[in-house]
């Protein structure tokens, strides 16, 4: 028992009486797609593709049903690539612009093999896809030196310092398509266990810096839908994303790595929760006039225009023949200002978002 899905998971969701622990979206809500199998590898059907690729199909298919908005991918195999056109990508990209189409998420790990390509840029795959949210790993503390499985080396960490492990792709060297999206905290994470209702783990990885990112990304579509009735575009996720933090990779990090020097933007929630739009209130005024209605002289575009004028012969108000109904039961109902010339009306209008709506009745 590996323990990871429950790591990830409580990095999403976990919540605790005391506190301790918890995830980034505790609110948030968890639909588990099993697509590795208990080894932690992808199995290949020979019509249906790899059952990663059938585990999005199937969220495709089932994003209304359970509400889906996000998904975490906290998975990718070893390679290491610059651009996501080999045509053994096709179906996933596909599936993925289909997510997005439906303004779901997907958040991909970069990868943990930055040592294992002799320090070369890229991502995995499936998270070199330019429509998901990629993610690499940072620490977020000195928490002392560690040495991992691939040979990789931190002699230092600190927060904002880059693990040596993940993988990364600058802008310049993805072309300005594929490239990192973001980073988040990934080593050490210590987050929910598999065994018993207080087990935890810790964990290192982009596996961990990914749900963190998730969790931002539910944070920022709550937020946005609160304010504007419906779920951001990915590419307005992205972007508020990446209102974060610049870190510089190499800057200071100590590692046995060959470091980019390249510019990435490490997420900040605080960051990106000021980013999302806000719910703009557009005040509203109501004003009413009274006075004797007379035909204009002369038509507007071809419009017959009727003035009210006040008790000071002065025009108190043009507007059409047939003012616009104000739906609301305590206001006046339309008159056709054509058949009250030299009557006295009383006219309500209100201004509400640059638009004028008017209800009329005899003064």
């Amino acid at each position: 028992m590996q323990g990871h899905g429950s790591n990830v998971s409580g990095i999403i969701v976990g919540a605790t009486l005391t506190g301790l622990h918890a995830g980034m979206a505790p609110g948030a809500h968890i639909v588990a797609v099993k697509v590795l199998n208990n080894q932690g590898s992808s199995e290949w059907h020979p019509t249906e593709g790899s059952s990663t690729t059938r585990g999005l199909r199937w969220v495709l298919e089932n994003v209304e049903k359970h509400n889906i908005s996000c998904v975490c991918m906290s998975l990718g195999g070893s390679t290491n690539h610059t651009s996501d056109t080999e045509s053994f990508m096709t179906e996933t990209r596909t599936i993925l612009q289909q997510l997005a189409a439906k303004r779901v998420v997907v958040c991909i790990a970069a990868g943990n093999s930055f040592y294992e390509h002799s320090s070369r840029e890229g991502h995995s795959f499936p998270g070199i896809c330019r429509e998901c949210v990629s993610v690499g790993a940072v620490y977020d503390d000195n928490i002392g030196r560690f040495t991992y499985g691939d040979g990789s080396i931190a002699r230092v960490t600190q927060a904002d310092f880059i693990t040596p492990f993940s993988q990364r792709l600058s802008k310049e060297k993805g072309g300005n398509i594929c490239f990192t999206t973001v980073f988040a905290p990934g080593a050490p994470i210590t987050s929910a266990g598999p065994v018993g209702s207080n087990g935890r783990t810790t964990q290192h990885g982009t596996s961990q810096a990914t749900p963190v990112v998730c969790g931002v990304v539910l944070l920022i579509q709550e937020l946005y839908k609160k304010n504007k009735g419906e779920l951001p575009t990915v590419d307005e996720v992205k972007l508020i994303l990446r209102s974060g933090v610049s870190i510089i990779d190499g800057d200071n990090e100590n590692d046995n790595v060959t470091n980019t020097l390249k510019t990435f933007i490490r997420v900040d929630a605080l960051k990106a929760l000021s980013a999302v739009p806000v719910k703009v209130v557009v005040p509203e005024t109501s004003l009413a006039v009274e006075g004797i209605v007379r035909k204009r002289a002369r038509k507007i575009n071809s419009q017959r225009f009727y003035e009210v004028i006040n008790d000071k012969n002065q025009i108190a108000l043009t507007c059409f023949a047939r003012p616009t109904t104000i739906r609301a039961a305590e206001e006046p109902v339309p008159l056709d200002l054509s058949e009250c010339v030299g009557k006295k009306v009383k006219i309500l209008y209100k201004e509400r978002a640059g638009n004028t709506l008017y209800g009329c009745s005899h003064a």
